[in-house]
């Protein structure tokens, strides 16, 4: 019973130090200070910033295009494996 507790104390432990960190990076994009850390009101301008930055929309965009890219080509090959399978199957 001991063993258990300290286990699930480990993970739960290990958890939090993961994911606190993400959680503190998630709550504090929303503010409208220049400094990580520093609390200074409710705002989205850094998101509206970063959307306006011609780089990072390149960037975003070109990852979505390889990334719509590489799910039609697995789409197309994977709707191609039965018929291709079907067509082997013919031959022996």
């Amino acid at each position: 019973m001991v063993k258990k507790i300290f286990a699930y104390s480990y993970i739960y432990l290990i958890m939090l130090f993961l994911y606190l960190p993400i959680l503190y990076l998630i709550v504090f994009s929303f503010t409208d200070s220049q400094l990580l850390g520093q609390w200074s009101g409710f705002s989205g301008v850094l998101y509206v910033n970063l959307f306006k930055n011609e780089e990072i929309m390149k960037a975003f965009d070109l990852s979505l295009l390889s990334r719509i890219s590489l799910h039609s080509h697995r789409h197309l090959r994977c709707n191609r494996c039965p018929l291709l399978q079907k067509r082997l199957q013919d031959h022996h």
